[in-house]
């Protein structure tokens, strides 16, 4: 008998059991949020689909003949879990607000060829199915060896796909981080590092679902138990659900217009491009840059912009009256700093002197030169002095 029919011990059916008992709550919190954020959208795709591949076969303990068409079900379920945390990912680094478009219709061919064979088996005679996945015989029929090779390809095809995405989604939050850099002054939790940890879980969970699945698709005896998948499976549910429940779009409260969004893409790929490059076509000449360089810094001193917790790049160009790109330039290109850490050194040293002082409280501080957090000001203040807060006033 093949490894894949064994009955699930006590332990995995309740740690699939609790997953699901998590997806449903987490299902139930989010469709009602899905009317005022789209973004939401594709994290619903991704426990729907994670869900029917991992706490489907659950059902073995209770209905044994759903076995054969757990598996298959999974099939196109697996696929679309990659597509769907890379859609969730970038419409929380979304700088105008996101919405669910057909233009990611081709994201989904992988998910729609699994569907495709799953719908092909199904409507196969139980003769030549339950002989390969039930009883773990070699297929012997044209149509038998067909279904097992296109069920390897898929899986390697799934393989695949998920490291991609999870490249894709590792470069998108690295650009947005830069992003956030490049326009606003206060980033508390909006950096979404969570989700660089929840890659790492991601990308555990499912390597760890292959390398159990694998052996057991050529009758052999997993590697391990599946309490392990189980566990793994439940850790991941719970990370996703607590930390999709409480966050936000980055750019929530602050999304850009189209002209604002353009010059930052525009901003953000001369960031990036070779420094040989970098504003060959900008109409910004050196002598535009460095007067702009000097408005920027009488309004720094004399008008202590930096002390507005919410300072963006835009807000500040407006402020000054110049166009938010020749901002940009002139910061990256001839003061050789990041919008964020400008107006962050203004910070500090402003806090410096308070600190000195020595009559009000760290979080006062913090408060008083701008900063919206009091770690955020401790991060900072550490980065550009090399002390804490505390060790410098003493």
């Amino acid at each position: 008998m093949s490894p894949i029919t064994e009955s699930f011990n006590l332990v995995t059916f309740a740690l699939l059991i609790a997953a699901l008992g998590q997806i449903v709550f987490v299902l139930s919190m989010l469709l009602t949020r899905l009317k005022v954020a789209a973004v939401y959208t594709p994290l619903v795709i991704f426990f729907i689909a994670s869900g029917c591949s991992y706490t489907l076969p659950a059902l073995n303990n209770i209905w044994p003949e759903f076995t054969i068409y757990a598996i298959f079900i999974s099939l196109p379920c697996f696929s679309l879990q990659p597509v769907a945390l890379w859609l969730y990912v970038v419409g929380l680094t979304s700088p105008t607000r996101w919405q669910f478009s057909w233009r990611y219709w081709r994201h989904f061919i992988p998910a729609f060829l699994g569907l495709l064979l799953s719908l092909f088996i199904v409507v196969l005679p139980e003769s030549i199915i339950k002989p390969i996945f039930i009883d773990g015989q070699d297929p012997t029929s044209s149509m038998g060896i067909f279904v097992v090779v296109a069920f390897f390809v898929l899986l390697l095809l799934f393989l695949v796909q998920s490291s991609l995405y999870l490249v894709f989604v590792v470069k998108r939050l690295l650009r947005y981080q830069q992003q956030l850099k490049l326009l606003f002054s206060s980033n508390e939790q909006r950096e979404l590092f969570w989700v660089l940890w929840l890659v790492l879980i991601i990308a555990g969970t499912w390597i760890t679902t292959l390398a159990y699945i694998l052996p057991v698709m050529i009758n052999e005896h997993a590697l391990f138990g599946d309490e392990v998948i189980a566990a793994c499976y439940l850790a991941l549910v719970w990370t996703i659900g607590l930390w999709g429940l409480r966050q936000k779009p980055g750019f929530h409260g602050r999304y850009l217009t189209a002209d604002n969004n353009q010059q930052l893409e525009q901003s953000l790929e001369e960031v990036l491009l070779p420094s040989k490059k970098k504003y060959q076509k900008s109409a910004l000449d050196l002598a535009q840059s460095e007067r702009i360089a000097k408005k920027l810094e009488a309004a720094m001193q004399n008008q202590q912009l930096y002390l507005q917790p919410d300072l963006s790049l835009p807000s500040l160009a407006k402020q000054i009256q110049v166009p938010a790109n020749y901002l940009s330039q002139t910061l990256n290109e001839n003061l050789k700093v990041s919008f964020f850490d400008y107006v962050n050194h203004w910070r500090v040293e402003h806090a410096k002197g308070i600190l000195m002082q020595g009559t009000q409280t760290i979080l006062d501080i913090a408060m008083d030169s701008g900063f919206n957090a009091k770690s955020s000001f401790y991060k900072a203040f550490k980065q550009m002095t090399g002390q804490t807060p505390g060790q410098y006033g003493k």
